[in-house]
């Protein structure tokens, strides 16, 4: 029997807030959790990629994951990203967050390797789906990072492991993800990664999304989310040109992390710079980003 665990909606990837030295600014990570319940998201994930996941050390993960923990303080499900290139440091920090409080741990794919088969990536997961006993677990497909992709048969078979409640797919291919839908909807819960296609994923049979925008538009994308399951199709669409207006303007920049930092200080929360190695936003791409988000209303047009 799966772990219990209510995970639906609106989950955010947060971004982790630094100070101006590059440290970690814990201060600032618990003022966007309370911005992000505030707003009505339906879960938070520490230690993602957008929240620099791949600059952080194993302390400064330990560390995040505790102190959102402590903040969030069972209002909503947190998940901790729990990923690295081996299974044992893997389950290190998943048996920490488990210690801690955390809900849940989702499972970045090794990364830093040749595709692994999926043989090999089934073992990998059964490795740490066998060192937890009743701790839900989020598979994670997410080729921009690792360069190779999870596919829906994979994800049927690991479905069938005890511990594994989830997926979240940032592939961007509608296709794929519908496939999953179809070969282990009945099992796990299927969220796309991306917020692009938050509604067409709803649609195909998805449960929610992890969605990074969510850190400065979550009040938008759970609008949608409410529309979507009132059965309120015509307005869901409507809210969705909003996500496309925003998520050109910040995807086409090419700058993920710097974007979502600048938009989310822009809306309210200031979280710092991107940890080096970052890319400078032009003063072109600032003002891109600025109209994005007074086109949609989440900064003033004044």
């Amino acid at each position: 029997m799966k772990p219990k665990i209510e995970l639906k909606g609106v989950i955010v990837p947060m971004l982790t807030p630094m100070k101006e030295n590059e440290d970690i600014d814990l201060d600032g990570a618990k003022i966007l959790v309370e911005w992000l319940i505030e707003k009505g998201v339906h879960g938070i994930f520490p230690v993602s990629n957008v929240g620099e996941a791949g600059k952080l050390s194993m302390e400064e993960r330990k560390t995040l994951i505790k102190v959102v923990v402590d903040s969030a303080n069972g209002r909503v499900p947190v998940i901790a990203g729990v990923g690295f290139p081996d299974a044992r440091r893997t389950i290190e920090l998943l048996k920490y967050a488990m210690d801690v409080g955390a809900d849940a741990a989702l499972i970045t794919p090794p990364y830093g390797c040749l595709k692994p088969s999926d043989e090999a990536l089934y073992n990998y997961y059964k490795t740490i789906n066998d060192a937890v006993d009743e701790f839900p677990l989020i598979l994670y497909n997410i080729p921009a990072i690792v360069h190779y992709e999870l596919s829906p048969e994979l994800v049927a078979r690991c479905a069938d492991l005890d511990n594994v409640v989830a997926i979240k797919d940032s592939g961007g291919d509608i296709k794929k993800l519908t496939f999953m839908c179809r070969l282990a909807g009945d099992k796990i819960k299927i969220f796309t990664g991306l917020d692009i296609l938050f509604l067409p994923s709803l649609v195909v049979g998805a449960a929610g999304g992890f969605l990074g925008g969510g850190n400065f538009a979550a009040d938008i994308e759970v609008n949608l989310y409410n529309a979507f399951l009132n059965g309120d199709l015509k307005r869901a669409i409507e809210i969705h040109q909003k996500i496309v207006t925003f998520w050109m303007g910040i995807m086409e920049i090419g700058k993920l992390i710097s974007s979502l930092k600048l938009a989310t200080s822009l809306a309210g929360v200031p979280v710092g710079p991107e940890r080096k190695p970052a890319e400078t936003l032009t003063e072109n791409e600032v003002q891109r980003i600025k109209t994005a988000l007074k086109q949609v209303g989440l900064i003033s047009a004044t």
